[in-house]
């Protein structure tokens, strides 16, 4: 059951990331067809958009493994309420969501691909992504 306490979150999370957080521009590269026998995906079309995120944050030495994180990916917290203009439901593998291979982020002059995308609870509900970025 979701509480009161769980929907203000996403709120919340809205409203930390306009207080300290930045507009990232995000292009997401979706196809139209994908064959799995070979990988390639057709129709490719493209939007540009603005995404309000947390400040990118860079993992713990601890947490890099250089499979799963590498040295140099970075993380950015996106609240629920900006997750509705990206593409989030492309791939997911073992309960990670992860998006679309086209998925380009542009911030501190240089491109970023996101890797994965971890959804951030507040109990029962969903109040912001992470994702992790990668160069």
């Amino acid at each position: 059951m979701t509480g009161s306490l769980d929907t203000s979150m996403r709120d919340a999370a809205f409203d930390i990331c306009k207080d300290v957080g930045r507009l990232y521009d995000v292009v997401n590269q979706t196809s139209e067809t994908y064959d799995p026998t070979t990988g390639l995906a057709g129709g490719i079309s493209s939007s540009t958009m603005e995404i309000l995120g947390s400040p990118p944050l860079g993992y713990d030495d601890r947490l890099i493994d250089n499979n799963m994180i590498h040295q140099g990916d970075v993380s950015i917290t996106v609240p629920f309420k900006q997750t509705a203009l990206l593409d989030l439901d492309s791939l997911v593998y073992a309960g990670l969501k992860r998006s679309s291979p086209g998925q380009r982020w542009a911030f501190d002059g240089d491109d970023w691909t996101t890797v994965a995308i971890k959804p951030v609870y507040s109990g029962e509900t969903i109040a912001a992504y992470e994702f992790q970025l990668r160069k």
